[in-house]
């Protein structure tokens, strides 16, 4: 069951790479963020369960990530949405 989940979630990331890739827009890139994030409080959540605390280590570059992803969507003003 968990490596078929985790062939689903597999796919899944590779199509909305290749989405975001294909056609960039602000919105897909604050969908993205808040997915960044909510991955983060899951990964956070399962440390305070009793999981291994080096997922502390991936839960530090997705918050890396997040503040870089989410960076130029506050330094701009007057972005499209598309």
């Amino acid at each position: 069951m968990h490596q078929l989940l985790g062939a689903l979630l597999g796919s899944l990331v590779l199509v909305w790479a290749g989405l975001r890739l294909w056609r960039p827009s602000v919105l897909l890139g604050r969908l993205d963020l808040v997915t960044r994030l909510a991955f983060l409080c899951w990964e956070l959540w399962a440390v305070v369960q009793g999981l291994s605390p080096l997922l502390l280590g991936f839960a530090f570059f997705e918050a890396l990530f997040a503040a870089v992803q989410a960076w130029p969507i506050r330094a701009r003003t007057g972005l499209q949405m598309a």
